[in-house]
C-alpha cells in the first residue's frame, strides 16, 4: 500500500466517494476531522457503517480480497484499564461518560446501534461498495471519555477491518490494555510526542496486535518547536528503525497539511522514501496521485534492479558500471521490482 486517505467520520458521502476512489486505504477519522458537538453522531454512523459490512460485502477490488467481516464481541462494561496508563494524571471517567453528565448511549443493548443525537450531515452510506479490508478507523485519544466510548461501541463491528488507528500513544501498557479490549483487531499506534518517540520500539513490540506504527507530525512539531522538515529527520528515522526492528512494515509518512503545495508534497515524499518510509497518508484526494508517483519505482531504478538480478546467482559480483552486488543488494532489487509490478510501473 502507498496511499491512505483520511475522511471525516461525520461525512458519509465523502466516505463513500473515498471507498470508490483510488486510495489503497480509507481512514475514517473520529478525532481531528470531527467537531466535539458531532462526535456522538459520528461514532454511531461509523458503528452502523461497519456493522452493515456483515450483510453487504460489496464488490472486490481484487480477487484476493477478504470477504465481509463477522461481528465481534462487546467487551464488558468494566472501568477502563487504560485510565491509569499514564502516571501523574487523574483517571478519566468510566467509558462512555464525560465529567458531570450521564451517557444515554451506554444504555443500548449489546449488538444494538446507538441512535445519534440530532441530524447527521448527510445521507446513508452506500455500503454495497464498502470493503472491510480497506477501512481503518482513527478513534479519539483513548485516555479520554470520547476515545473510550469509541472503543466500546466499535468493538462489536470492527473485526475484519484493517484495524484501529490510535492517536497520541505514549505507553506500551496502553497498547496492551486496548488489545485486551478489542482482541484480534489490528492496532496502528501513532506517536505524536517526545515521550512516545523515546518509547517507539517498546510501543511497536507491546502486543502482537500492533500491525504498524507511525508519526503524528503536527503534534510532534508543536511539542518540539520544529520549524521545518529538517527538524523531523531524527524522529522519522527513529520510527522507521523501530518499526523494522520490531518486524513491522515500513511506516507510512504522516499527512502533508499544505493542500495547495503539491510540489512540496512530492519533494517531501521523495525524501521520505529515501529515509525508508513506504507510502503516505493524505487529507485530500488531490494528494493521492502525487504520493503514488513519488513512491513508485522510477524507470532507472527498475532498470538497475533488473541488472542486479541478471548478474546475481554466483555470489558477490561486480557489475560493468562498477556497482558491487551481494545478497543484500539482490534483496533490495527484488523489492524494487515487486513494487514496480504491483504499482503497474
Amino acid at each position: 500500500m502507498l496511499t491512505w486517505l483520511y475522511t471525516p467520520a461525520d461525512r458519509p458521502t465523502l466516505i463513500t466517494k473515498a471507498l470508490n476512489g483510488p486510495a489503497d486505504m480509507v481512514i475514517v477519522d473520529l478525532e481531528d476531522a470531527v467537531a466535539p458537538t458531532a462526535k456522538e453522531a459520528a461514532r454511531a454512523q461509523v458503528v452502523a457503517l461497519l456493522g452493515s459490512l456483515r450483510s453487504a460485502p460489496g464488490p472486490s477490488r481484487s480477487s484476493g480480497e477478504p470477504s465481509a467481516p463477522r461481528a465481534g464481541t462487546r467487551p464488558g462494561e468494566s472501568s477502563a484499564p487504560w485510565a491509569e496508563a499514564r502516571p501523574g494524571e487523574p483517571p478519566v471517567p468510566r467509558a462512555g461518560t464525560r465529567p458531570g453528565e450521564s451517557a444515554p448511549w451506554a444504555e443500548a443493548r449489546p449488538g444494538e446501534v446507538p441512535a445519534p443525537r440530532g441530524r447527521t450531515r448527510s445521507g446513508e452510506v452506500a455500503v454495497s461498495v464498502v470493503r472491510a479490508a480497506r477501512v481503518q478507523v482513527r478513534v479519539n485519544d483513548v485516555r479520554t471519555a470520547w476515545g473510550q466510548a469509541d472503543l466500546r461501541d466499535l468493538a462489536p463491528v470492527v473485526a475484519g477491518t484493517a484495524g484501529i488507528r490510535l492517536p497520541k500513544v505514549e505507553s506500551p501498557a496502553l497498547i496492551r490494555a486496548i488489545a485486551d479490549a478489542v482482541p484480534g483487531v489490528p492496532l496502528h499506534p501513532l506517536i505524536e510526542s517526545a515521550i512516545g518517540l523515546e518509547r517507539a520500539y517498546e510501543i511497536a513490540t507491546a502486543h502482537s496486535s500492533v500491525a504498524s506504527i507511525g508519526l503524528g507530525e503536527a503534534d510532534l512539531r508543536a511539542e518540539l518547536g520544529v520549524r521545518d522538515e529538517a527538524g523531523l529527520a531524527w524522529a522519522r528515522s527513529r520510527v522507521v528503525v523501530a518499526a523494522r526492528a520490531a518486524g513491522l512494515p515500513a511506516p507510512a509518512q504522516s499527512a502533508y497539511t499544505d493542500l495547495r503545495d503539491l510540489e512540496g508534497l512530492a519533494v517531501s515524499c521523495r525524501l521520505g522514501r529515501a529515509m525508508g518510509f513506504r507510502g503516505r497518508a493524505a487529507i485530500h484526494p488531490a494528494q493521492l496521485a502525487v504520493i503514488e508517483a513519488a513512491y513508485r519505482p522510477t524507470a532507472p531504478e527498475i532498470e538497475a534492479a533488473q541488472a542486479v538480478l541478471t548478474a546475481s546467482g554466483s555470489g558477490a559480483t561486480l557489475l560493468p558500471d562498477g556497482r558491487f552486488v551481494d545478497e543484500a543488494i539482490v534483496r533490495q532489487a527484488r523489492s524494487t521490482l515487486a513494487d514496480a509490478d504491483l504499482r503497474g510501473a
